[in-house]
């Protein structure tokens, strides 16, 4: 698990504020990249922070999913030099579109925005050393997609034979 100090020192680092229809204005640039045989797929998509006092600051992220890793996806932040990448169930994201999910470190759910656009807010790390960041839903939708037209998600089961992997664990 990725440690919330990097990630909140990061966000909250020397960003300038901007306002929330700037920071949700960007449309992600997907693309793919090859690694290995596999496609993986990358959404660059500006987040707005929501800081300690309250202000929103802009910080480009990254969401990729590998099909190597069908089960999960990655946000991976940057400003400057820094990264910051927090890995996380795709399910997470894909179901948070339309409702409120998760528990523990990472919670997303639906909102709008108060200029009444449709936002999706990502919550990272335990309660109380939270970082709140908002993303488009049209993004985010978009990354979702294409994601699933590279795995779907009922295709990530057949990935793992479970009668195999129990008798591995069993005579371990």
């Amino acid at each position: 698990m990725h440690h919330i100090a990097p990630l909140s020192a990061l966000l909250y680092g020397a960003l300038g504020v901007t306002s929330l229809r700037a920071a949700m204005s960007a449309r992600p640039r997907p693309h793919r990249q090859r690694t290995g045989t596999d496609d993986v797929v990358v959404s660059s998509v500006e987040m707005a922070v929501l800081d300690p006092t309250g202000a929103l600051r802009v910080v480009e992220a990254d969401l990729l999913f590998d099909p190597a890793d069908p089960f999960a996806v990655t946000a991976r932040f940057r400003s400057g030099p820094e990264r910051v990448s927090w890995t996380f169930c795709r399910d997470l994201l894909s179901q948070g579109l339309y409702e409120p999910v998760g528990d523990g470190d990472v919670r997303v759910w639906p909102c709008l925005s108060s200029s009444g656009r449709a936002v999706v807010l990502v919550e990272l790390g335990p309660p109380g050393e939270d970082v709140t960041l908002q993303a488009d839903s049209r993004a985010v939708a978009e990354f979702v997609a294409k994601a699933q037209a590279v795995e779907p998600c009922e295709d990530e089961v057949v990935l793992v034979d479970l009668d195999v992997e129990l008798a591995r664990i069993l005579t371990a």
